[in-house]
């Protein structure tokens, strides 16, 4: 049987064949947002026993959040950061409090009992949420569902609402290689009692057969192989931090693709672009084009640059009234129109 490595960085190869016989396709290369990003990582993939022992040591490539900053003072998290993570925490069913495998050099701060740090505490506002939008139930479901994540990451969002859903439920992640790498290895890990299926084409015909597939708690898809997935409905999509990376084209591709397929809710974290994505991008606006909104939270971020950065906010306002910070998150359920 072949090792998660051996699998995923066949993806790579195969990506490189198709991209020569299809240049310039935006559905199969990365976005130069996310070329910038992950072109630093192929250091993960060249000593991967040796990286995949601290693997959450090196997920800082995903959500910028260093394990440094916890190891220096692991013992005295700050008072405001302890009562933020209590009051998101606060009225939750308790079957909705994440909880981080302390595996792979997991790291942050003992708080009533759990190991938190910042990537937690974004993934619980999520969890919340969609708790409040009534979309999680807390026992979680004994009908079949099928999660589609566009863009998981390092996958600990997947892990902990492949739990929450429960056992009756596919959760479907396409993602660049690059990606899948990481979040294979961390599902594989986190999971060691759950089925993983990383895309291979020999068998790939499997996934029109749902007795087969539905076999499988997690499956990993490569971005250009997304076609593929156009068989299949979905209860709930996924995309987090993620669309605001891609370019305007990728991300057009993608919501065009779930108009067909939704049978539930979309749900997006996303800013209308990052800061350093270059792209003429408005990722919310793109969604509301499409899908009625049916819940909308603004998670409001500073500014850079102190006082500067906050007169800049006001005058984006002033001059432009009616248009909402671009570089603030905004968590949105939609549904098909």
């Amino acid at each position: 049987m072949r090792t998660i490595h051996e699998q995923v960085t066949g993806l790579f190869r195969l990506r490189d064949r198709l991209l020569a016989q299809a240049a310039g396709d935006p559905g199969i290369g990365l976005s130069d947002f996310n070329h910038r990003i992950f072109a630093p990582m192929a250091y993960l993939y060249e000593n991967y026993p040796k990286v995949m022992a601290n693997l959450r040591h090196h997920c800082y490539h995903f959500t910028g959040l260093t394990y440094n900053m916890y190891t220096a003072n692991a013992l005295t998290p700050p008072q405001r950061f302890v009562d933020d993570y209590l009051r998101l925490i606060d009225g939750l069913p308790i079957g909705l409090v994440i909880r981080p495998p302390e595996i792979l050099g997991e790291f942050g701060y003992e708080i009533a009992g759990n190991l938190v740090n910042r990537d937690t505490v974004r993934y619980q506002e999520m969890i919340r949420f969609l708790w409040e939008a009534g979309v999680l139930e807390p026992a979680g479901n004994d009908r079949n569902q099928t999660i589609l994540e566009i863009g998981a990451g390092w996958g600990a969002l997947a892990h902990h609402l492949s739990h929450i859903f429960g056992e009756h439920t596919t959760y479907i992640i396409i993602d660049i290689p690059e990606a899948l790498y990481i979040s294979a290895h961390y599902l594989s890990a986190a999971n060691p009692d759950k089925k993983l299926w990383i895309y291979d084409a020999a068998t790939a015909g499997t996934l029109q057969d749902a007795p087969r597939w539905r076999q499988y708690d997690f499956i990993l898809m490569p971005n250009f192989k997304l076609a593929e997935l156009s068989g299949l409905n979905f209860d709930l999509v996924i995309n987090t931090i993620s669309f605001q990376e891609m370019s305007a084209a990728q991300v057009e591709g993608y919501l065009d693709f779930i108009k067909t397929r939704l049978k539930g809710s979309l749900f997006s974290f996303n800013k209308e672009r990052t800061e350093s994505n270059l792209e003429e991008l408005a990722v919310n606006t793109l969604i509301e084009e499409r899908f009625d909104i049916v819940r909308r939270k603004i998670y409001s971020k500073a500014p850079p640059g102190g006082l500067p950065g906050r007169l800049l906010r006001e005058l984006y306002h002033l001059l432009i009234p009616r248009k909402r910070w671009p570089f603030d998150h905004q968590a949105l359920l939609a549904r098909s129109k």
